[in-house]
């Protein structure tokens, strides 16, 4: 009967360790998508950031060059005071809108990439400790049957 009972044990304790590792495995994978997901979000960031830079530099063009043509229709000269300072004006909003936008996406794709490091951790996390707990099961399983004999 004690030798059974040890078999039964060592059993026991192999079909435990495999579902632990099919669970860790599973929470590997899972912190591994993750990670994937967060670093295409990040991507997809530091492609909306290019463009919204580029319709930033766009739009002042068009209004500085819509600015020049009511200027120079009026027939005042662009080269010199007041209206030299509202174009010079323009392009510096649209340099401060453009270093802002790219702050603004610079922070959330840099959230995004530690989003995905942290995951990345964690698979690698997960995949250590499966084993250990493989093997702690495994010895303790070998344990019990040893004390049965």
């Amino acid at each position: 009967m004690g030798i059974l009972a040890g078999i039964l044990a060592l059993g026991g304790a192999v079909i435990g360790a495999i579902g632990q590792v099919k669970a860790s495995t599973s929470a590997e994978e899972q912190a591994l998508s993750n990670e994937t997901q967060a670093l295409k979000e990040a991507q997809q960031l530091a492609q909306a950031r290019a463009m919204a830079v580029g319709d930033i530099g766009r739009a002042a063009h068009k209004t500085v060059g819509s600015a020049r043509a009511v200027i120079g229709a009026s027939g005042v000269k662009l080269t010199t005071g007041s209206p030299l300072a509202a174009v010079n004006q323009s392009y510096a909003n649209a340099e401060r809108d453009i270093s802002r936008t790219r702050q603004q996406y610079n922070y959330e794709i840099g959230a995004r990439q530690h989003e995905a490091s942290q995951y990345g951790s964690q698979a690698q996390a997960e995949r250590k400790t499966r084993w250990w707990n493989f093997a702690g099961t495994i010895l303790s399983g070998g344990a019990q049957m040893a004390s049965a004999f």
